[in-house]
């Protein structure tokens, strides 16, 4: 099973001071970690390669798991 990850916008977290994620299906962001969107890992670094400002951060579904623990 491939490993999951959310995306982090870095532009919008560091000027808000808020960290902002990726909605479901590039729909827009959130700031709310449960309105994330979950996508494959694969997929993540692909649409935080196609970020020409590369402000995209791709996060681990894991890593953010062991810091909810």
């Amino acid at each position: 099973m491939s490993e999951k990850c959310v995306l982090v916008d870095l532009e919008r977290s560091v000027k808000s001071g808020y960290i902002t994620y990726w909605k479901p299906n590039k729909m827009g962001y959130t700031r709310n970690l449960n309105e994330a969107g979950i996508y494959d890992n694969e997929q993540g670094k692909k649409i935080a390669a196609e970020d020409f400002d590369n402000r995209t951060v791709v996060i681990n579904q894991s890593v953010i798991d062991n810091i909810l623990i």
